[in-house]
């Protein structure tokens, strides 16, 4: 099911990179669990998992995420903040409140009520998101 598209091997090859072998694993039948279309049973933080996978494996040319890292766990966030940030042929905009996400960013833009409070690199603004 799903995208016929994506190998088998592409969502190993993902799940490996971005640390997620463990919970795959975790689950009853590994990557045979059958899930319900709707999601209902599933906790926030899996759906949350599924869903930031099924993007990233969509080879999109634009993700637009808020706050994607939210239900994962410590040791996921910085493998799969470096993996998304590190897509060359995907244009990655985050709407985060996390400053690990922000240090690997090219590009802060820091919005105030709506606007444009600063804008520039981590180095040049970590006085400023570290607040």
């Amino acid at each position: 099911m799903g995208n016929k598209e994506v190998t088998n091997e592409a969502v190993t090859k993902l799940v490996n990179k971005c640390g997620l072998t463990s919970f795959i694993e975790s689950l009853p039948n590994g990557y045979d669990t059958l899930l319900d279309p709707t999601g209902k049973k599933l906790t926030a933080k899996v759906r949350q998992d599924i869903l930031l996978l099924r993007a990233l494996l969509g080879k999109k040319r634009l993700l637009l995420l808020e706050e994607p890292l939210n239900f994962l766990e410590e040791e996921y966030k910085k493998h799969i903040a470096n993996f998304m940030l590190k897509e060359e042929t995907t244009t990655v905009i985050i709407a985060t409140s996390e400053g690990n996400i922000a240090k690997e960013c090219d590009l802060i833009i820091l919005l105030d009520n709506g606007s444009i409070k600063a804008m520039g690199k981590y180095t040049e603004l970590a006085h400023l998101i570290n607040q």
